[in-house]
């Protein structure tokens, strides 16, 4: 297990870019800043010291500085990815090391991830006086959050994919509003007890939080980028009614959806 080291970065420098099938990046000098990049569509191959690494959809890639490398799409015309370029303040301490993290450092938490992503970029691009700022602390969050991940992958690997299962059922059937968390402990084949404990071990969040998380953060990526109704849009994410949907999204953004929307 890796010894966490507090970090401090200049200013973290948000992006989004493609790369399409003729138009790969190439660093023919060591990179003077490290980086994370989330693919958000297709996958990026990673190539480094003549090894390509495979970076598929809603992963995180880390690019250590000093890396002499190539990024290509693989196997697909166009990869799309938000990134971040930092650099740690060279104190002798920090100036020693990189992050612990390897090429692929996250398969996990994809929405979490990508709903920080995003809201870094989108901050960024507005240049405020503490955009910045607000882009540095984000940056941090993620970095925390893939320390996590770290201790995530100590647990036992057949624990792990059981937690995968449950992870990637909850996903794909947010929409419904009668799903049923003893439904998903069932199929990971722990009682219900053990399998709550075990989620919460892994995620310090409970089963019915984490899909309510899911719900929100589905709801906000509609109110934001469509023309739906409220109503549709409750209905969509698992909510039973447009009154329990603004009554939650409130209790959690702190404003109603129809204030949010027009935001």
């Amino acid at each position: 297990m890796q010894t966490e080291t507090m970090v401090h970065t200049h200013d973290a420098v948000f992006f989004c870019d493609t790369l399409t099938y003729s138009t790969p990046y190439i660093s023919n000098n060591p990179r003077n800043h490290d980086s994370l990049a989330f693919v958000t569509d297709g996958t990026l191959g990673y190539e480094k010291q003549g090894r390509t690494i495979q970076i598929k959809q809603g992963q995180i890639a880390y690019i250590a500085k000093g890396s002499i490398d190539k990024s290509s799409t693989y196997g697909c015309d166009a990869v799309s990815y938000i990134a971040v370029n930092f650099n740690f303040d060279a104190s002798p301490a920090s100036s020693r090391q990189n992050l612990p993290f390897g090429t692929v450092c996250s398969s996990k938490n994809a929405y979490r991830y990508e709903k920080l992503f995003r809201e870094a970029v989108n901050e960024y691009s507005l240049g405020l006086p503490g955009s910045r700022t607000i882009c540095n602390g984000i940056l941090y969050q993620i970095i925390g959050q893939l320390y996590n991940d770290l201790v995530f992958d100590e647990i036992t690997h057949k624990t792990v994919n059981k937690i995968e299962i449950a992870l990637d059922y909850l996903n794909r059937n947010y929409s419904h509003s009668d799903l049923k968390i003893s439904e998903v402990a069932k199929m990971t084949g722990m009682s219900e007890k053990h399998f709550r404990r075990v989620f919460y071990d892994v995620y310090k969040k409970k089963p019915h939080e984490f899909l309510k998380d899911i719900r929100l953060n589905n709801a906000e990526q509609l109110l934001l980028n469509t023309s739906k109704p409220i109503s549709d849009i409750a209905i969509r994410c698992g909510f039973s009614d447009v009154y329990s949907f603004s009554h939650c999204f409130k209790r959690n953004f702190g404003i109603s959806p129809k204030a949010y929307k027009k935001m």
